[in-house]
Order: C-alpha cells, then sequence, then structure tokens
C-alpha cells in the first residue's frame, strides 16, 4: 500500500511541476517529520534534485514553496 501512495503523491507533484508549481508532495511527511525516500527518488527523476545537492535543503525550500503556492489570503471586512 505504501508504494502505491508514494506512487501517486510523486505522480501529483509530476503535475504540479507542469503546472509551474513546487512538489507538493514535499508536505507529505512520515512519522519521523520528515520525507520517504520516495521523494527524494521523484526529485531527481524529475530533475528537481541535482546530483551533490543536499536533500535536507532541498526539501525545506520546496516545502516554503507549497506554503507560498497554496496560501489562501483572507480578505479584512
Amino acid at each position: 500500500m505504501g508504494k502505491l501512495i508514494g506512487e501517486v503523491i510523486g505522480l501529483i507533484s509530476k503535475n504540479e511541476l507542469e503546472q509551474g508549481r513546487p512538489m507538493l508532495s514535499a508536505i507529505a511527511v512520515g512519522v519521523s517529520g520528515k520525507p520517504s525516500e520516495g521523494f527524494f527518488n521523484w526529485a531527481r527523476e524529475l530533475g528537481v534534485l541535482e546530483e551533490g545537492q543536499d536533500k535536507e535543503t532541498l526539501w525545506r525550500n520546496e516545502c516554503e514553496k507549497v506554503y507560498e503556492a497554496w496560501k489562501i489570503s483572507y480578505r479584512k471586512e
């Protein structure tokens, strides 16, 4: 089941990147509070994580981008 969920989450991130948004799967974390290795595999496959790049930094940056892209602005009345 976990592998199937990882595949679906990865495809969501692929779609998000195609739409010009960050990897939404960055905020999908396990009980450790961090993403699985599958997140980083997808990041490599999608060209987001380059050879030698720090995985932790990439993940934190993607989280910040997700929060910025999906934040809701509330109107004050």
